[in-house]
């Protein structure tokens, strides 16, 4: 379980205003609202990115040395995939919840080389997304959509923009849930809708955030078939 000391020792700040305030006025703004967002049965855009990875990423990936590779290329069953910018304040508070998720999920026999996690940085450059790894201690690999390509590929959504997505018989990203930010994720995926049942209630010293219950959610997608998802028709 993630400690509200654990965030201040990573130099985040205070993270309970993430949960406190209403879902409209926690996230950074695009250039324009959402209009086409990826919804649940939907095929992800099949995205391409530039290999400026460390060797010891791409291996984590599974992509190789190419210079350039397609995201249906990576390794795993399962892509947890956040949209961020360097400068949003709510993608800098979300940072500690996936680090830990990314250890849990590192550590774990069943779910390593099961579930792989990216971010993308929209509008950001190589270097931008480089000193955000660096400054925060980010683990996972760090792609860079500084031409807002990927970005409009899922419909301009506000940022922190969050999708899970499982890799069908053929290869390709289904997505399970996309969802703005981590509330708005943990609570498509409840049964009943309750926003209590994901989010700690915070006083001072207490936990902030149910990181093991993400993990969970994690592992009833990695659970679900992708071919049971609904899909859209397409054209």
């Amino acid at each position: 379980m993630l400690k509200r000391n654990s965030i201040l020792h990573a130099g985040i700040g205070v993270i309970s205003a993430l949960f406190f305030v209403s879902p409209g006025s926690l996230f950074c703004a695009s250039p324009k609202p959402s209009t086409v967002a990826p919804r649940s049965g939907d095929l992800f855009p099949r995205l391409s990115f530039q290999n400026n990875l460390a060797p010891e990423e791409r291996k984590y990936l599974g992509i190789g040395e190419k210079k350039i590779f397609f995201l249906d290329e990576i390794k795993a069953q399962l892509i947890l995939i956040e949209y961020f910018n360097t400068n949003c304040m709510h993608c800098i508070s979300s940072i500690p919840i996936f680090n830990e998720t990314y250890q849990i999920i590192e550590q774990d026999a069943n779910l390593k080389g099961k579930i792989k996690m990216i971010a993308i940085g929209v509008g950001n450059t190589p270097m931008e997304g480089d000193a955000y790894k660096k400054n925060y201690g980010i683990p996972h690999p760090i792609l860079t959509d500084t031409e807002f390509k990927a970005h409009k590929a899922v419909g301009e959504p506000r940022v922190p923009f969050i999708i899970a997505a499982r890799k069908d018989r053929r290869g390709r990203w289904i997505v399970d849930t996309a969802e703005v930010g981590l509330v708005g994720f943990m609570e498509s995926r409840s049964n009943n809708g309750s926003e209590n049942n994901w989010v700690s209630v915070t006083v001072p010293g207490e936990e902030v955030f149910p990181v093991e219950n993400f993990v969970e959610e994690l592992k009833a997608i990695l659970a679900t078939p992708p071919e049971t998802l609904k899909r859209k028709t397409r054209p």
